[in-house]
């Protein structure tokens, strides 16, 4: 079992016990998850060459990129780090405006 495995079952287990009957998520929800991968620091500077070990820190310090942590290392979600990252360009698409 890989790394990445492990950390899906975990949070699929996780999922399980807070989550409310299947009538009430959408079907919409259910695929959004499934097709979510899942980024150590590694394998998110390597999808992603705009981040560094540095910046990603810094990142999550001050901009607020979403993570969450198993033990103490950190790991990201696909869908989150996209929405981070449009909501960035559109940040910055802002202030260049004024």
């Amino acid at each position: 079992m890989t790394l990445e495995e492990l950390v899906l079952c975990i949070i699929e287990q996780s999922n399980k016990i807070k989550e409310e009957p299947k009538e009430n998520i959408s079907s919409k929800q259910i695929e959004d998850n499934s097709s979510d991968n899942i980024y150590s620091i590694n394998q998110l500077i390597e999808n992603y060459p705009i981040f560094t070990r540095y910046n990603i820190n810094k990142a999550i310090i001050e901009k607020g990129l979403p993570y969450f942590c198993l033990g103490s290392k950190k790991y990201f979600k696909q869908s989150e780090i996209e929405k981070w990252m449009e909501k960035q360009q559109l940040s910055q698409q802002n202030n260049r405006r004024y």
